[in-house]
Order: structure tokens, then C-alpha cells, then sequence
């Protein structure tokens, strides 16, 4: 270590130990990082203003003369393809004048900005192109700011000590990469950590990413092992190795991160385990909400404890808001009243549709249908119930926010977000991790509320929302379901899940924050004070689903319904009661398999 002069640096080290520390800062390429976030912040109200004018996709025939409706829009390009050029040009002298990536798209948009303040009439031709660049820009950004440190190793010693000479080549690297290809013959790289023998050693699968079972092990070893006496054999896998693991009898003891429906699947064949008949169970329900319990439990029964609570707030972009005047929606009446607003601007708002095939969700729906007092089943969870008028009601209210309030039927929510095509949406609340990262330059412009509701007589708002996430589940075929039990306990305290989620999001960022189930775990992750309020708020208002035999049935055709709906634009009413016969069908079907009444 040197200062600019190149004069080695010396440290005096007392007597005992001492702490050296190294904290990574972005140094002179911070500065250029913030000028970069204004330009993309800049760029977007750009194309906001452009956007209202021309539309998302605008006719290529015709001439919107922008240079004379936005003519200050002109002298905006003209000053940004100025500031643009110096940040591409100080950029470029701190990589040594070589162009990179990052570099040549700042040049692309620059030149694409020229175009456009020298040739109005191409700007419609190349919005969307504009849209995707100035995105672009904002990861570029985002992958600047995220450049890690990399640091071999750390010599200390005194100030004549002769330092090692260090030479990497090709036989060296040759010799590293053989060794590798060997050990890949003989190693289990499912398996993390020591493997542990004996009647007090338990395998448990975790189907997630490395770093969240790196952390996990990391726990076990040094916290879990030693205070219960019980070794645990933790094993990356994918999610699809279990059903067949647990078919052909070679299942772990328990699995972690399940998919909600995985549990009541594996009881009804009776292949999971009732948790409820072990002891201390009451006390560790009560960890959770109570609507995080609903799916788990079958004919009396719980067969998982959940991990995560997952649920939908309003998110809502608050400086496009308070430019036009309008309030965060509070009631779908505003949201109804509101959208007109919008859409004469271009913009819109980001409804939970369908039309993704890959992700189609129906959380919309039943965001109606419970806060109309609706339900999915009956009281025995027998039947669907989709034929009352609650449920009628419900279904033709969320079909018109396509069919006649002209809601976006497809889109990717964080861009448009981000762009202020859609400055609010109703989504996931752990899509906050995302867009604290993704979109950089618009922090402290958005922010998250309840989800909008109906108002009763007495002035009372109903923000019901349904709820999901993830479980943990021991399994029948293992004889050590005590052992796994006092496991799940562990796992699932309020201790073992902060640290978790502490560990995780110093290893992964904030990105990584753990939507945890555990209630106090929750209360005590970095929420600011006024969005764990939001969040607390939100989360009495969720609603459980419960998962019956044929449970599968009910989500997909309910999605056939609703495209039914927007594809078709056939009769609610009567696509629906249709629907509800083909879905009692099933379910009957499925009970009669399982020999239940």
C-alpha cells in the first residue's frame, strides 16, 4: 500500500492484537455514478413528456411536430447530450481511454440524442429504441456502483521484509484446473459442509440458491449443532428432485422452501407429517400470522410451518403524483376515477392480469373477491363457490379494468415503474428489494401503501389481500421426526430467521431482504419506521387460501376464465358459472380419489 507519491505506507502495530480493517468506497467514480442518476432521471421525464404527445407506440406516418409542442423538451436534449458527452468522457479516462460497455452505450445515447435535437421528426421512430437505451443507462449505473473489490491475500510485515513474488503461469494455472476437474469425480457438491453419521443426524434439502444454504450451514455449524447435539447434513437441490426422492423412499428428513401447495399434497398421500401432534406446536404457530397457518393445514391437521409471507401493496411513483395533483388512491372508486386521468397523459396503472403464460396471476381477483366478503370454497372446503354473487360481482369488476377501463393487459411492471409509464401498481411487496436497486435514480420518488379497498357504511376500508410464500415440511419415510422437529423450531424462531435474513442481505445486498414469516423477525430487518408500518398494517388484512385436493383445478381455470373474458369478450356471468361446474367436477373427483366424504 502507497500513497499517489508511490512511498509504501507504514502502520504501527501495538503490542496484543490489533484490527485492520479495509472499507470499499467508489472513490472518484461515485461522482460520475450521481451525475449519471440525474441524467437518467432527467432522460425519463424526457420521455414522459415526448410519451404524452405521441403515445406508446406511435404512428410512423405522422408528424407530431414536437419541436414546436415541446420546445423546451428540445432545449432539455440539447443540454443532456452535452452532460452525457463529459461523463463519457471522464468515464473513459478512469478505465485508461479504452472503451468498454459502459462507455459505448453512454456514446450510443449521445448519438441517438443528437439525432433527435437535429432531426425532430425521427424522435416517434425511435422512442421505444430511446425507452430501452435510457433503461439501459440506468443499469449501467447500477452495475458501476455494485463494482466489487477483489483482494488475493494480505502480507503483514515489517518495512525491510523481502515480499513474496507472486507468478501465475500457465503451468500453474494448468495444474489448478486439473486438480479441479478431478475432484468433480469424487466430490458431492450437493452436500455443504461436514457430514454428519450417527442417530442424532438429520438430512435436510434446501432447493434455493447456494449463498442462502452457504448461510444456512454457517448457522448450523455454529449454532444449531452445538446447542441441540444434533448433526445436520444440509443438501442443495432442485426443486423438482423431491416429489421422485420422496416417491421412491430416499427423501430427507425435512425440506425447506416449499411452494404453498407442496404440503397438503404430500398429506393427502399421506407422505408429510402432521406437526401438530408434536410438542410445544401452539407456542411456534404463534410466531406467525394467522393466515400464513391456512394453507398448511388438511382435515385438522398442520403439515408445514411457513418460512416466508408474501402479499400485495400499492406501490406509486410520488413525484409523478403530486405533478398532476392526484392522491394515492385509497378506495377502487379513486382507482376507477384516477385512471382516466392517467391515460389521457399515456400512462396507466399496473393491474395483476393474466396474459403473462409463464407468470399469470390471479391475486387481483381474489383481491376482489375477499374484499367483497367472497371466498374461494365453502365451509367444509369441498366445493368451489364461485357461482354466488360476491364472487360474480368480483369477477366482473376485475374483468373491466381490461375489457373497459383499458387496463394494460401485459407489461413489465419495474420498467414502467421506473420509466413513469406507470406510476402506480399493485404488487408484490418484495419487489422494494428490487427497484432500491434497480432503479437507482429514482430513489426517494416512489414509495408503498395499503392496497386500495371498498368502503363500508360506517367510512371502514377493507384492504384484504391473499397471502403465499414458502414452507418447511418433515416428511413420513424419515425416523427421526423428533430430531427434524426440534429443527424446524430452531429454524423458524425469531433469532434463527433474523440472523438469516441479516447474513443474506450482507451477502446479497438489499435485494436479498427475507420476506420472513416470523413476526418479530420482521419487525426488527431495516424497514424504516413508516414502511414497517405499512407493511404491519397490510399484512392483518391478508387472507389465507386453503389447498384442497384439486386445488390446481381452481387457479387454472379461473386463469382460463379471465382470458376467456379478454380474448373472447363473452359474458361474464355466465363464463364464470360455467367455469364453477367444470371446477366442482374436479373436486369431486379428486375427493372421491382420496377417499374423502
Amino acid at each position: 500500500m502507497s500513497d499517489d507519491a508511490g512511498t509504501d505506507l507504514l502502520f504501527p502495530l501495538n503490542a496484543g492484537v490489533n484490527t485492520i480493517r479495509l472499507e470499499v468506497t467508489l472513490g472518484e467514480l461515485g461522482e460520475v455514478i450521481d451525475r449519471l442518476l440525474a441524467s437518467v432521471y432527467r432522460l425519463n421525464e424526457i420521455y414522459r413528456e415526448i410519451l404524452v404527445i405521441t403515445g406508446p407506440s406511435p404512428d410512423a406516418l405522422r408528424d407530431y411536430r414536437l419541436h414546436e409542442h415541446l420546445p423546451h423538451v428540445m432545449d432539455a436534449i440539447y443540454l443532456e447530450i452535452a452532460l452525457l458527452y463529459q461523463i463519457h468522457e471522464d468515464l473513459t479516462a478512469m478505465v485508461g481511454g479504452e472503451r468498454n460497455e459502459h462507455t459505448g452505450l453512454i456514446a450510443s445515447l449521445v448519438r441517438q440524442l443528437d439525432i433527435f435535437y437535429t432531426y425532430p421528426t425521427r424522435i416517434p421512430l425511435q422512442l421505444v429504441n430511446f425507452r430501452q437505451n435510457v433503461s439501459a443507462l440506468g443499469d449501467t449505473a447500477r452495475v458501476l456502483s455494485e463494482s466489487q473489490l477483489d483482494i488475493d491475500f494480505i502480507v503483514v510485515s515489517g518495512a525491510d521484509a523481502s515480499l513474496p513474488i507472486i507468478r501465475e503461469g500457465f503451468f500453474v494455472q494448468a495444474i489448478h484446473e486439473i486438480r479441479g476437474f478431478m475432484a468433480s469425480f469424487f466430490m458431492d457438491f450437493g452436500t455443504l459442509g461436514d457430514i454428519h453419521d450417527g442417530d442424532r443426524a438429520i438430512e435436510i434439502w434446501i432447493p434455493t440458491g447456494r449463498e442462502q444454504a452457504s448461510v444456512l450451514k454457517s448457522m448450523i455449524d455454529d449454532s444449531f449443532t452445538p446447542d441441540h447435539n444434533i448433526g445436520v447434513n444440509l443438501k442443495l437441490v432442485g426443486a423438482a428432485a423431491v416429489l421422485p426422492a420422496v416417491v421412491a423412499g430416499i427423501g430427507p428428513d425435512a425440506v425447506l422452501s416449499m411452494p404453498l401447495p407442496d404440503p397438503v399434497n404430500f398429506a393427502m398421500r399421506n407422505a408429510a407429517v402432521d406437526l401438530s401432534q408434536f410438542p410445544g406446536f401452539d407456542e411456534v404457530v404463534q410466531r406467525f400470522a394467522p393466515s400464513a397457518m391456512v394453507p398448511f393445514e388438511f382435515l385438522g391437521g398442520f403439515y408445514a410451518l411457513p418460512e416466508t409471507q408474501n402479499f400485495s401493496v400499492m406501490f406509486y411513483r410520488t413525484d409523478i403524483l403530486a405533478d398532476m395533483g392526484i392522491s394515492p388512491p385509497q378506495t377502487w372508486q379513486d382507482v376507477n376515477a384516477i385512471m382516466p386521468l392517467l391515460q389521457r397523459n399515456n400512462m396507466s396503472i399496473g393491474i395483476p392480469s393474466v396474459a403473462d403464460p409463464l407468470n399469470p396471476d390471479i391475486s387481483g381477483f381474489l383481491t376482489q373477491l375477499y374484499q367483497r366478503g367472497g371466498f374461494l370454497y365453502n365451509d367444509d372446503h369441498s366445493r368451489a363457490i364461485l357461482d354466488n354473487e360476491a364472487a360474480i360481482a368480483a369477477f366482473e369488476a376485475y374483468t373491466d379494468f381490461f375489457t373497459l377501463m383499458g387496463s394494460p393487459e401485459w407489461f413489465n411492471f419495474p420498467n414502467r415503474f421506473r420509466s413513469g409509464e406507470m406510476p402506480i401498481g399493485f404488487q408484490d411487496f418484495t419487489l422494494f428489494n428490487m427497484l432500491s436497486v434497480f432503479a437507482p435514480e429514482i430513489q426517494g420518488l416512489w414509495n408503498f401503501a395499503l392496497m386500495p379497498g371498498y368502503m363500508d357504511a360506517e367510512g371502514n376500508i377493507d384492504h384484504t389481500v391473499p397471502s403465499w410464500g414458502t414452507s418447511a415440511i418433515i416428511f413420513q419415510q424419515g425416523d427421526r421426526q423428533d430430531l427434524a422437529w426440534e429443527f424446524l423450531t430452531w429454524w423458524t424462531s425469531t433469532e434463527s430467521q433474523l440472523r438469516f435474513a441479516r447474513e443474506l442481505e450482507s451477502v446479497l445486498g438489499s435485494a436479498a431482504r427475507f420476506p420472513t414469516a416470523n413476526l418479530e423477525a420482521f419487525s426488527l430487518l431495516p424497514w424504516s419506521t413508516a414502511q414497517l408500518s405499512v407493511l404491519n398494517a397490510q399484512r392483518e388484512f391478508t387472507l389465507g387460501t386453503p389447498e384442497v385436493p384439486g386445488g390446481y383445478y381452481v387457479g387454472r381455470h379461473i386463469i382460463n376464465a379471465i382470458r376467456r373474458i379478454l380474448n373472447d369478450n363473452v359474458d361474464a356471468r355466465e363464463t364464470l358459472l360455467d367455469f364453477n361446474i367444470v371446477i366442482n367436477r374436479e373436486l369431486i373427483n379428486k375427493r372421491r380419489e382420496f377417499g374423502l366424504e
